[in-house]
């Protein structure tokens, strides 16, 4: 069940739609990032459900923000 993915366009036109996943109840996430984009925010990982499409967001790599059920939760923690 692994999946490499590659976007080698900047924007907003390239995502994947997995459709028949079950409702998810627990998640984890790990990623490998290098960037030399100081300019972009950047969303490293975005997961919608019917009506939120900011269910689970960690956007901008230069601070990082955890959105979970469409709230900013955590913002400017460290990933390690």
């Amino acid at each position: 069940a692994g999946y490499a993915l590659f976007f080698p366009q900047n924007g907003t036109s390239d995502y994947v739609i997995k459709h028949g996943m079950p409702s998810l109840t627990a998640v984890t996430v790990c990623f490998w990032v290098k960037t030399a984009d100081t300019g972009n925010a950047g969303t490293l990982l975005s997961y919608a459900i019917s009506g939120e499409d900011n269910e689970l967001l960690l956007y901008d790599y230069r601070k990082l923000v955890l959105w979970v059920g469409g709230k900013s939760r955590y913002k400017h923690f460290l990933a390690t």
